[in-house]
């Protein structure tokens, strides 16, 4: 759980670095991207965008085209972002509620918080087949 935790807080941290940095020179216009409504969305949005990215990125020297493009796909990035951090925050707070029942035997409450906490973090957990 710890591996989990930490591989999602340092994603996180490099995203929120890379959004929050603004780009030099002219503003390019701007785009409304998806907006993700649930975690699993957010990441599948991620794994799509990533892909493409990757594949942009393996050109010697980028197009306008290229470079807009990209520009287009992080609107839809950092929304999903956004999602994964609101998500993450939620399943961090439910996880504690878990642990604190189960610390002090509260056996219904950490039944039912196992099986909330459950539910909120399947789409970290599952493997993409």
């Amino acid at each position: 759980m710890k591996l989990i935790k930490t591989s999602i807080i340092s994603l996180l941290f490099i995203f929120s670095v890379t959004a929050g940095n603004a780009f030099a020179g002219e503003r390019a216009d701007h785009y409304k991207g998806k907006v993700p409504k649930s975690l699993g969305q957010a990441m599948n949005y991620l794994r799509s965008h990533n892909t493409q990215l990757n594949t942009l990125l393996k050109a010697e020297k980028l197009s306008p085209q290229q470079l807009d493009e990209i520009h287009q796909m992080t609107y839809t990035m950092e929304n999903a972002i956004k999602k994964l951090k609101n998500e993450v925050t939620l399943i961090s707070d439910s996880l504690e509620a878990l642990h604190k029942a189960s610390e002090t035997g509260k056996t219904k409450i950490t039944k039912n918080l196992g099986e909330k906490y459950l539910l909120l973090s399947k789409p970290l957990v599952e493997t993409e087949n």
